[in-house]
């Protein structure tokens, strides 16, 4: 699996179906699906019969979601903890 930069600057806007393949180690249709369920974000140039992905959307897909945001902080008292006879 190819390395995706942490570099806004080096990142490019958009690859290929193909080139999203290598990068994420998915296959073809996986990515066609992720397109069409709206996990991945298609770019379309005018004039141009190609469909390209946002680079970005590539990349959240990648992420694991745990090193995005911390897990949600249970509400309510801790539960009691039955005790351990030795």
């Amino acid at each position: 699996m190819a390395q995706i930069t942490n570099n806004p600057d080096l990142e490019p806007l958009a690859v290929t179906v193909s080139r999203a393949c290598e990068l994420s180690g998915f296959g073809p249709t996986s990515i066609w699906a992720f397109l069409r369920d709206g996990r991945l974000e298609a770019v379309r140039v005018p004039g141009v019969r190609r469909t390209l992905i946002s680079f970005r959307s590539l990349a959240k897909l990648l992420v694991p979601p745990t090193a995005l945001e911390p897990p949600p902080r249970r509400s309510g008292r801790p539960r009691k903890r039955p005790a351990v006879l030795t």
